[in-house]
This record gives C-alpha cells, structure tokens and sequence, in this order.
C-alpha cells in the first residue's frame, strides 16, 4: 500500500480536551477532594501507548494550558507534566507488560510525584499549604486507571492510531 493511513490524532487531542473539561468541571468541596488527575491519566497513557509521539512537547503545552486555566504560576503545572511524561518514558517498556490494575499503583506513584512537585512550587510561592488530603486525587486517580486505560486502548485500536 503506497498512500499512508490517516494517524487519526485529533482523537487523542479530543481526550485531552475531555479530560481538561473533567478536570475543570465544578464539584462540591467533598467530592472535588477526590477528584482524579484526568489530565494527568490522559497524558500518562498517551506517553505508556505512543511514546514517540506523545511525550515532552505534548506535556508542555498540556500544561501551559492548564495553567492558564486554573489561573496558576505560568509553568508550574507543566513543569509537573514534564516530570511525569519523563517517569512514564523511564519505565514505560516495563509497565506495559503488567495489567492495567497493576499498572495503577505504578500510576499512583507518578501522579503522586507530579502532584508533589507542583505542590512544592507552589508552597515555595505562598499559594499551597500541606493537607492530608493532597493524597486523595492520587488514590481516586490510581482507582480510576484500569477503566481509563481501557477506553483509551479502545479508542487507539478504534482509530487505529499509530
């Protein structure tokens, strides 16, 4: 076959765009204490499933975005990103192999240690102070992997993104 398949990446970029929606989305106090890092879930998978297309830049601008969002220090967020699109390119080939309930603590450690970075920058900046409860979105996140993971890979093979 000469002519190449379309790639289909606007489907990814329409998961991005769900998962900053999810993200922003207003819940009561109790319940956006455990809301999942869906920005952080989304960019996880894409960097686990396509690592040469999805990585560094993809965080980037995810993260400048959210940002700008969520009326944040410019760049802390993405610096967060960052961090964790390099953690998932450190060990992707070895959590590929696991299933995706087991893949979901390794998940919890790297949305745990995003979230931390930025909470650390933001401490420094005087707009954060250290709860107990920062915990929570790592856990609800980690729960809500394997049913993400899921969809995502059907969508993938859906769309045949390559």
């Amino acid at each position: 076959m000469t002519d190449k398949e379309p790639q289909n990446h606007w489907i990814v970029w329409l998961t991005f765009v769900i998962a900053i929606f999810l993200d922003q989305f207003p819940l009561p106090d109790t319940l956006a204490l455990g809301r999942p890092q869906f920005v952080m879930i989304v960019l996880i998978y894409w960097v686990l499933a396509l690592p040469e297309r999805f990585s560094f830049i993809t965080a980037f601008f995810i993260g400048i975005l959210m940002d700008e969002m969520r009326d944040n220090v410019f760049g802390v967020y993405a610096l967060g990103l960052i961090i964790q699109a390099y953690l998932v390119l450190i060990v992707y080939q070895r959590l590929r192999m696991f299933p995706a309930f087991q893949q979901s603590i390794m998940v919890m450690g790297i949305i745990f240690i995003g979230m931390f970075v930025t909470a650390v920058i933001n401490m420094l900046l005087g707009d954060f102070i250290w709860d107990w409860r920062f915990f929570y979105p790592c856990v609800f996140s980690a729960l809500f992997w394997p049913w993400s993971y899921l969809l995502l890979r059907h969508l993938r093979q859906s769309f045949r993104i390559q």
